[in-house]
C-alpha cells in the first residue's frame, strides 16, 4: 500500500496521515479480520477508512474497535457466493460503518467493493491522491468500457425505435379512425382511363377539304408512329400524308395526289400502317391491291393483290384494313367485299384465308364486310371490325370461327352495348378495345372483358364540327401515352383527345 505522506487535518484540527484498511476476507473456508496492508484473496470485502494520528477522545472506542475487529460478533463467511450471501457481507459492512458514525469518530467510509470469485486473480494495492481520498483498485477494464459503449448504443437504438413507433402511431391513428368510422369511402365507379372531351385539331382544317399540304379530304385511317409522327390515309386526295404532331402542314409520302393504277399512284387509299423497317403499307382500295412504299420512294411495290378485283387466293376486292405482324413478317388484309381476312407472307404472290371466306353473314363462321383490322401478337388473335354485322369479333389464328367482343350480330343501335357500322378497332397494352363507331359519331371504349362500351370521344348520335363533336369517324389510333387520335372523316381533320 502506498501512503500519502502529506499531512491532512480534519474538521477538529487533528492531523491525519496514515490510512487504516480493514478487510473481511475468505480463506480456506474460515473467517478472519485483518488490518494493515493489502493482501491477495479470491474473495474479499474492503472497508477503507482514514484514522487520525492524534486520537480524539471521542474516537478512542472506535479505534479500539478497529483494533479488535472481533467485536463485530461471530460473523460467518458464507461457503457459497450467492445473492443472499453477498447481502450478508454488505450488512456486515454497514454495521461497522454505522458504529463508527455513532461515535462521531473522524473516520470516513470512503469506498466498499466486492470481488466475486474468479473475476480477478489478484487485488492490487489501494492508493490515495493528494486530497486524501482513497480509491481501490477495482477500476473498469477497457473490455468493460467497450461493453458499456455497446450497451449504450443498443439502448439508443431501442429509444429511437420507440420514438419512431410513437410518431407512426400518431400519424396512423387519425387515418384508421377515419376509415373505422361509420362513413365509408366509396371507390370510384367510373373507369380509370379518361380523356378530355375537347379535341385538338392536329392535321387538316375543320370543315375545309382541300389538297394543299395543310388540308385533308375525307381522311380514313390515322396511324401513330414513334416518336411523334402521324401517317394519314388521305382518301379522296389519293395520297398518304405524314404529319409531325405540332406542325401545321404535312408531307406526301405515298401517291402523287391523282388517282390511277400506276405504281406511283393510289386510288382511294383507305388504310395505312408501318412495318418494322419503317416502310409504308397502304391499302390501295379501289386498285384492289396493297402497296409498299419505302422511305423517300416516289413509287410503290405491289405486295398483295393483282390490281384486278377477284376472290382467288392471289386477288383482293376493295381491301380496306391492313395489319402487320413484325414477329412473323406477315401481313393481314381485310378483304372487304370478299368477306374474309387474307394472310400474306412477305414476298408471297398468293395469300391464305385467315378468317371468314364462307360468304357473308352473322354466324360465327362468317364475316360481313370486314373493315378495320388489328393483330394482337400477344394472344395471336385477329380483332376485326365486322362493319355490316355491327360487331367487333375476335378470330384466333388457325381457328374456324370467331367469338363476339362487342356489339350484337345483325343489330345496330346507339346504346352502350350496340354499334352502328364500326369501321376500325385498336387494342391497348391492357387489352382494352377502342372502336370507331362511325354512324354513331363516337369512339367507344370496351374495357377488357366488358361488353358495355364507354363513349370517350364525340357525342352519341350527334355529329358536328366543334371540338367536342365528330362526323363519321372512320379510323382510330393511340400513342404510347394512350392519347387518342381520330380520323374525323366528315370534318376533314384529325382530332387529338388528350388522356389525363
Amino acid at each position: 500500500m502506498m501512503h500519502n505522506q502529506k499531512q491532512l487535518r480534519d474538521a477538529d484540527g487533528y492531523v491525519t496521515k496514515k490510512p487504516i484498511v480493514i478487510k473481511i476476507s475468505r480463506s480456506n473456508n474460515h473467517q478472519s479480520l485483518q488490518t494493515g496492508s493489502t493482501f491477495k484473496s479470491k474473495s474479499s470485502v474492503h472497508i477503507i477508512t482514514r484514522a487520525a494520528n492524534k486520537i480524539h477522545p471521542k474516537a478512542q472506542k472506535s479505534i479500539e474497535l478497529s483494533q479488535n475487529p472481533y467485536s463485530l460478533g461471530n460473523f460467518s463467511w458464507p461457503s457459497h457466493h450467492s445473492l443472499g450471501n453477498m447481502q450478508q457481507c454488505y450488512d456486515a459492512h454497514s454495521t461497522l460503518h454505522n458504529h463508527y458514525q455513532k461515535l462521531n469518530h473522524p473516520v470516513k467510509l470512503l469506498k466498499t467493493s466486492t470481488i466475486l470469485s474468479g473475476e480477478m486473480n489478484d487485488i492490487r494495492e489501494v492508493s490515495s491522491n493528494e486530497n486524501g481520498t482513497i480509491y481501490d483498485h477495482h477500476r473498469p477494464t477497457k473490455k468493460k468500457t467497450k461493453k458499456n459503449g455497446v450497451h449504450r448504443f443498443i439502448i439508443a437504438i431501442i429509444l429511437l425505435l420507440i420514438i419512431s413507433g410513437i410518431i407512426l402511431i400518431a400519424v396512423l391513428v387519425p387515418v384508421l379512425t377515419k376509415f373505422g368510422s361509420g362513413t365509408k369511402t366509396e371507390l370510384p365507379t367510373t373507369h380509370v382511363l379518361r380523356w378530355k372531351s375537347n379535341g385538338i385539331t392536329v392535321a387538316g382544317l375543320t370543315g375545309l377539304q382541300g389538297n394543299t399540304s395543310y388540308q385533308l379530304m375525307q381522311p380514313k385511317k390515322v396511324f401513330w408512329k414513334r416518336p411523334n409522327i402521324l401517317y394519314i390515309a388521305d382518301y379522296q386526295n389519293n395520297r398518304v400524308q405524314r404529319y409531325e404532331i405540332g406542325s401545321s402542314s404535312g408531307t406526301t409520302v405515298a401517291g402523287d395526289g391523282s388517282f390511277g393504277s400506276s405504281l406511283n399512284q393510289l386510288y382511294y387509299p383507305s388504310y395505312v400502317t408501318i412495318d418494322s423497317n419503317d416502310e409504308i403499307i397502304v391499302a390501295d382500295t379501289y386498285n384492289n391491291r396493297v402497296q409498299l412504299w419505302s422511305t423517300g420512294s416516289t413509287s410503290g411495290i405491289k405486295i398483295a393483290g393483282t390490281g384486278v378485283a377477284g376472290n382467288s387466293l392471289n386477288q383482293l376486292q376493295l381491301p380496306t384494313g391492313v395489319s402487320y405482324d413484325s414477329n412473323s413478317n406477315t401481313l393481314y388484309i381485310a378483304d372487304y367485299t370478299n368477306d374474309r381476312v387474307m394472310r400474306y407472307l412477305y414476298g408471297a404472290s398468293n395469300g391464305t384465308i385467315a378468317a371468314g371466306g364462307n360468304g357473308f353473314g352473322i354466324t360465327n363462321i362468317k364475316l360481313w364486310r370486314p373493315a378495320g383490322l388489328y393483330f394482337d401478337s400477344f394472344s395471336n388473335n385477329l380483332l376485326i371490325a365486322n362493319a355490316n354485322a355491327q360487331t367487333i369479333v375476335q378470330w384466333p389464328l388457325n381457328a374456324s370461327n370467331w367469338t363476339l367482343v362487342a356489339g350484337c350480330a345483325g343489330t345496330s343501335g346507339n346504346n352502350a352495348t350496340l354499334l352502328n357500322y364500326p369501321m376500325d378497332v385498336v387494342l391497348d397494352p391492357m387489352g382494352n378495345i377502342y372502336v370507331a363507331d362511325r354512324n354513331n359519331h363516337r369512339i367507344q371504349l370496351f374495357m377488357n372483358g366488358q361488353t358495355q362500351g364507354i363513349t370517350i370521344a364525340g357525342v352519341t348520335s350527334m355529329f358536328g364540327s366543334n371540338d367536342t363533336l365528330l362526323n363519321l369517324p372512320f379510323g382510330v389510333t393511340l400513342d404510347n401515352q394512350l392519347n387518342l387520335y381520330v380520323a374525323d372523316t366528315g370534318n376533314h381533320r384529325i382530332q387529338q383527345f388528350l388522356r389525363y
